[in-house]
């Protein structure tokens, strides 16, 4: 495989129009759903996801991108006027696309997350290569297929291959790099792009705590916490990362939390379609580690079965804070959960960890909301987890080391789309901006009015 002469042919392609990345985005749609099946049956190959998670996390969210992009694109692209007072003319910004785009991604939503953003580029103008995870063969395989057949390697092709092709493609020039996997490897991708002063965007991760604080509905509570946490095994950037509950609750949902998952997975979830897999021996160690801490403090589940990549829905209660599992992102299907007695100590327990990419809040007290929603968070959700992110007028990114900026909808197009200042003068002077600078006291004084 020649990485420089697949970079070439992409970058030398011409610009799109935008009726040109319109017709794309409809093949790109019409292309999915033809091939739904398939797509279902990569990512039960890769990771165990049933073909009903499967439409849902990983094709809907893509079809319903493009949809967006098809209906609005036409205006998006359109200068917007500005207006100011202090110049005599017209003003706009232009959106022009950045050129080639690397878009990595990764193998927990390996279509989702390959495809999401290749929409955003592409709408914007952009010519695409992907480089998806290399844990994720099935899927990056269909992946490649994909840019084949809808853009022929000419506006978007697919590298496939391991660390050193990665590295490889972060040393060329790209116009913009879209990254989505861990906080350390953003690191890594941003050294590399700081290199050519590269832009970049990191969806990054982080552990995203859930607060249950003064609520009423504690069936609907554990619920909705069970399908956010469990949904893909645990493997998701926003999964409820650990709980922080308020004491009095405690017992009521444990209950109902053992219940919604006998309700989602059978009584031994190892034998139900739905429930997922970890995705390979070294995640499955990894996780097997970190309930090897803990004896006394598993409440539900701990069972792991490393030759199925199996670990049944965990709760681990009030680990220790120095623990690893309190430390690292767990990704995983293990919950701790935390009791408190104040609101003041469930904010300075979120406050040992950095800013995470999502939180999620229950309750059904408006200063207890209004408290929470000051803690910095890429997006949050009220009463519910996960939702935020299939909005797609809602931003969806980090902040800090959970990731830098946004995308989805129109965030994505500003994201992939350079914004130019354009400025046109009419024939009006203005004496006071020419040396001797005749009648600027008087304008001096008109501002400070």
């Amino acid at each position: 495989m020649n990485i420089d002469r697949i970079f070439s042919n992409v970058k030398n392609q011409p610009e799109l129009t935008v009726d040109e990345r319109i017709e794309f985005l409809k093949k790109l749609k019409e292309w999915i759903l033809a091939n739904e099946k398939d797509i279902c049956d990569a990512l039960w190959n890769d990771i165990h996801k049933s073909a009903d998670e499967s439409f849902l996390t990983e094709i809907y969210m893509v079809i319903n991108e493009i949809n967006y992009f098809i209906k609005n694109l036409k205006r998006l692209t359109k200068p917007k006027r500005k207006f100011s007072l202090l110049m005599q003319g017209r003003y706009y910004v232009y959106y022009e696309p950045y050129g080639t785009v690397l878009i990595i991604s990764p193998w927990n939503y390996p279509f989702h997350l390959s495809i999401m953003p290749l929409v955003g580029a592409i709408a914007s103008g952009n010519k695409t290569i992907i480089k998806p995870s290399e844990f994720s063969v099935h899927t990056s395989a269909l992946i490649k297929k994909l840019t084949q057949e809808v853009f022929e390697e000419r506006y978007a092709t697919t590298v496939l291959g391991e660390v050193q092709e990665t590295q490889y493609l972060l040393s060329l020039p790209f116009d913009y790099i879209f990254f989505t996997g861990s906080p350390a490897v953003g690191k890594i991708v941003m050294e590399h792009a700081s290199k050519q002063l590269t832009p970049v965007t990191l969806e990054l991760g982080g552990k995203s705590p859930t607060v249950v604080y003064k609520t009423k509905d504690i069936s609907l509570v554990a619920k909705r916490i069970a399908y956010g946490k469990f949904i893909n095994c645990g493997q998701t950037c926003i999964a409820p990362d650990y709980l922080i509950i308020e004491r009095v609750y405690l017992d009521e949902f444990l209950s109902e939390f053992r219940r919604w998952v006998a309700n989602f997975f059978g009584e031994n979830p190892k034998d139900s379609r739905f429930y997922g897999r970890i995705i390979n021996e070294k995640h499955i160690q990894r996780l097997s580690k970190l309930l090897s801490e803990f004896k006394d403090g598993i409440v539900l589940g701990g069972e792991v079965d490393e030759n199925n990549k199996y670990i049944s829905p965990t709760i681990v209660l009030n680990p220790p804070f120095d623990s690893g599992i309190m430390n690292e992102e767990i990704f995983g299907p293990i919950l701790p959960v935390i009791t408190v007695d104040t609101l003041d100590e469930a904010k300075y327990i979120i406050s040992k960890n950095p800013y995470p990419l999502a939180m999620y809040i229950f309750t059904d007290d408006e200063q207890v909301k209004n408290e929470l929603l000051k803690i910095k968070a890429g997006g949050v959700s009220i009463n519910d987890t996960i939702s935020h992110i299939v909005i797609d007028d809602l931003p969806f990114g980090g902040i800090k080391t959970s990731g830098i900026g946004k995308y989805h909808g129109r965030y994505s197009f500003e994201t992939f789309s350079n914004k130019k200042a354009v400025f046109e003068k009419n024939k009006i002077e203005v004496p006071m901006k020419y040396p001797p600078y005749k009648f600027l006291d008087s304008f001096k004084r008109f501002l400070v009015k």
